[in-house]
């Protein structure tokens, strides 16, 4: 007690209280450093995401470069040591790795071009029920329900491969037959007074295959956002031409994806056919556009 007495005795209370921790402040100030550090850290690792991305690329290729640059001047030397015999042909078997992945990327750009969903061994790695799946999502709305993927042998160009055969199919049912009688009346006055008529639209099958089986184009490379969405507008917009004029669609893919799909375009109504002809035949003499 009397030590106690002689400690408050020699300090003023005020100091004595500041001279006793705090556990709310040191908890507050440690939240707050811990809180500034986290944002530094997230700050840094995004910073180096942002950098590290492109420079990946400039990476791998600088590392090709100085490689061939490598070879290149091991085998101009003459006298090579037995280290240096080890790193030519460590050299040349990296390059051949690299040369393999680059064919390989090729190849698959290749088979893209044909069906999106290809990779280098084409499209086994999809059953048919996968790919049916795949080619519904890209359908538009209110368009064809009665849609099948089969594996099956078909004749292309280079002779019978095997393939997967796709078809559309715009009548199935008592109901489907009946809308038609519909859809006459529809088809014969639009082709006469409607500029767009999608009865009176040409289709493309070509482009429909294209758009179904999101084939990434070669030849669509490099161009501007805003133009890619336009042509896939427009692809998506040949199979609603199709459906509204009652057309079936059958798609034919090589399994391997090595050259083009081959389309067919069948009339699925001779209703249809007799109310568009007379109607686009009338709007020619009558000068509409």
């Amino acid at each position: 007690m009397q030590f106690l007495s002689s400690f408050y005795d020699s300090k003023p209370i005020e100091e004595v209280y500041k001279s006793k921790p705090n556990p709310q402040a040191e908890n507050s100030r440690t939240k707050q450093s811990k809180g500034e550090t986290d944002l530094k850290i997230k700050g840094s690792v995004k910073q180096k995401l942002i950098v590290q991305a492109p420079l990946a690329v400039e990476k791998e290729v600088m590392g090709r470069s100085s490689l061939l640059k490598k070879i290149q001047l091991l085998e101009a030397k003459k006298d090579r040591t037995l280290l240096e015999n080890y790193e030519l042909m460590k050299a040349k078997y990296d390059e051949a790795i690299l040369a393999a992945a680059d064919a390989e990327s090729a190849l698959t750009k290749i088979k893209k071009n044909v069906c999106g969903f290809a990779d280098i061994n084409g499209l086994s790695k999809y059953s048919n029920d996968t790919l049916l799946h795949l080619i519904k999502a890209r359908l538009p709305e209110n368009t064809y329900e009665n849609v099948y993927v089969t594996k099956e042998p078909y004749t292309f160009e280079m002779g019978v491969k095997q393939s997967r055969k796709i078809e559309l199919l715009r009548s199935e049912s008592f109901i489907e037959n009946v809308a038609v009688f519909f859809d006459m009346f529809a088809a014969f006055f639009s082709s006469i007074a409607v500029p767009e008529s999608d009865f009176r639209s040409s289709v493309d099958g070509d482009s429909i295959a294209d758009e179904l089986l999101d084939a990434i184009k070669i030849g669509e490379e490099g161009l501007p956002a805003g133009e890619k969405a336009k042509i896939r507008a427009e692809k998506r917009q040949q199979i609603t031409h199709a459906f509204r004029q009652w057309l079936s669609i059958t798609i034919w893919v090589p399994e391997k994806c090595n050259y083009n799909a081959e389309v067919k375009l069948i009339h699925g109504s001779q209703i249809i056919r007799w109310a568009i002809a007379p109607g686009i035949i009338l709007n020619n003499l009558i000068g509409r556009k």
